[in-house]
């Protein structure tokens, strides 16, 4: 049995499509175009400055407190950072939470399994432990938090993805390549 020109071509063009799958890159999950909801529990003068926003560069809320700005929460592609913009010590009381919601990624489906590279300022005093997480959601316990001009807090999103695996692919890729070949000899 001998291999014809046309069964060599679609062989190399078989290799070549199963060449690109493996080396291209594996899509991103990101939070960067998602729209994200914010919310405040505790005293009515703890607020969000919207209700939502679509994560980009830069600050996606500013929370306030008896209506003067005191904090910027830039959500990042994978990560959540909030710092404190005001210009003297802020403490706060009992029952106040910032609620993010609806952290969807776009790239990939995924939910959010922990957090991970806790950091604040060291004059904060919270710990990992003031933030609970759902699958799309976190929620930051500001619980007798003592804020100083400066202060920050910071973390990365530990996340689980279902990402397609690139050698599957083009195992039906090449499997499908042979039942053509295949088929394409029988009528010959």
């Amino acid at each position: 049995m001998t291999i014809r020109r046309l069964d060599i071509k679609v062989l190399l063009a078989a290799g070549a499509v199963a060449t690109l799958l493996l080396a291209a890159p594996t899509a991103q999950a990101t939070l960067i175009g998602d729209a994200v909801n914010c919310a405040t529990t505790g005293p009515d003068h703890w607020v969000c400055n919207q209700a939502s926003a679509v994560v980009g560069s830069g600050s996606e809320f500013k929370l306030s407190s008896l209506g003067t700005e005191v904090f910027n929460v830039d959500i990042g592609a994978s990560s959540i950072r909030i710092d404190y913009t005001g210009s003297g010590d802020l403490g706060t009381g009992a029952g106040e939470q910032l609620i993010l919601s609806d952290l969807d990624w776009v790239g990939m489906a995924g939910s959010i399994i922990g957090i991970a590279n806790f950091a604040t300022a060291d004059t904060l005093r919270m710990e990992a432990s003031d933030v609970a997480f759902s699958a799309h959601g976190v929620d930051i316990d500001f619980n007798s938090a003592r804020f100083s001009p400066g202060a920050f807090l910071s973390f990365d999103l530990v996340t689980r993805h279902q990402v397609p695996e690139p050698a599957s692919a083009v195992l039906v890729g090449l499997g499908m390549m042979a039942l053509a070949i295949r088929r394409r000899r029988a009528t010959d």
